[in-house]
């Protein structure tokens, strides 16, 4: 529980609205809220002695080992914390897991790349199965195949990892939980395991 405690305060009250919305775009927002998230994990990162030897007996021998251990500060988890939670954040890591994820199931459709045209970005306007690419020259068709394919949409489309038709209000949140999931495992086992 202080383990979540700390991520969910971190993550979310002391992260302000300037580095939810560059932190993707820029470093130093990042690095900020990194930082401010790290020093949530502070006071963990020295119970964290106390955690392993709890499940020890405490006969004298332990308790000794205990006490001469109580001010080890361990600079290993807080820096994986931070590091990892500053390149899962900055570079939209969870994104690609969920993009990932999504080709372990069969599709009855493919996407194929062409030049963008005037008739199919009329498409694109209405949903019609066309995603224009990022360079704005080509564009993405989604063809029905008929039969199971494994073809997930390429990443470029796919900016919450999860096809482009899909809702955005629900691929949204799912990548938000795919991203908080992985700092919670990654802080886990920091803090077990460093």
């Amino acid at each position: 529980m202080p383990q979540l405690l700390a991520h969910l305060f971190g993550d979310f009250i002391l992260q302000s609205d300037w580095m939810a919305q560059n932190k993707t775009k820029r470093s130093w927002p990042c690095l900020v809220h990194a930082l401010l998230y790290s020093l949530c994990f502070v006071p963990l990162c020295w119970q964290v002695v106390i955690y392993r030897y709890s499940w020890e007996r405490f006969d004298s021998f332990y308790l000794e080992r205990l006490h001469g251990q109580a001010h080890h500060f361990h600079w290993l988890a807080l820096l994986v914390i931070f590091s990892t939670h500053f390149l899962i954040d900055r570079f939209r890591l969870a994104r690609y897991v969920v993009w990932a994820k999504n080709w372990l199931g069969p599709k009855t459709f493919e996407f194929v790349k062409m030049p963008l045209t005037n008739s199919l970005m009329s498409k694109s306007l209405h949903g019609d199965g066309v995603y224009i690419s990022s360079d704005m020259r080509s564009c993405w068709v989604k063809v029905n195949t008929g039969h199971p394919t494994h073809r997930t949409p390429p990443l470029e489309i796919c900016p919450t990892g999860y096809p482009p038709d899909a809702p955005a209000w629900l691929s949204n949140w799912l990548v938000i939980i795919a991203d908080n999931t992985l700092h919670l495992a990654i802080n886990y086992l920091a803090l077990r395991w460093l």
